[in-house]
């Protein structure tokens, strides 16, 4: 079944949020919605092609790049 894009969930208000995570120095979420944003409308269409392949789409990926950098990038000093 196909969930709703991210492009719609953040529409709103993306200059908010996007001032919100540069206050908590989360700059590869804030880059994630950047490149979000810059795929709207058609981003919608490309969430539901990935998840029929069961990739992680919208925001749903950036909890793996945040393991990444904690578990292996701040190891490398």
């Amino acid at each position: 079944m196909y969930k709703k894009g991210c492009s719609v969930h953040f529409a709103p208000y993306p200059l908010e949020n996007l001032r919100k995570l540069e206050a908590e120095n989360d700059f590869s979420s804030r880059l994630a919605m950047t490149e979000e944003l810059k795929t709207m409308p058609f981003g919608v269409v490309w969430d539901y092609y990935l998840q029929t392949y069961d990739i992680p789409v919208c925001f749903d990926w950036i909890a793996d790049v945040k393991k990444y950098e904690r578990d292996v990038q701040l190891k490398r000093g």
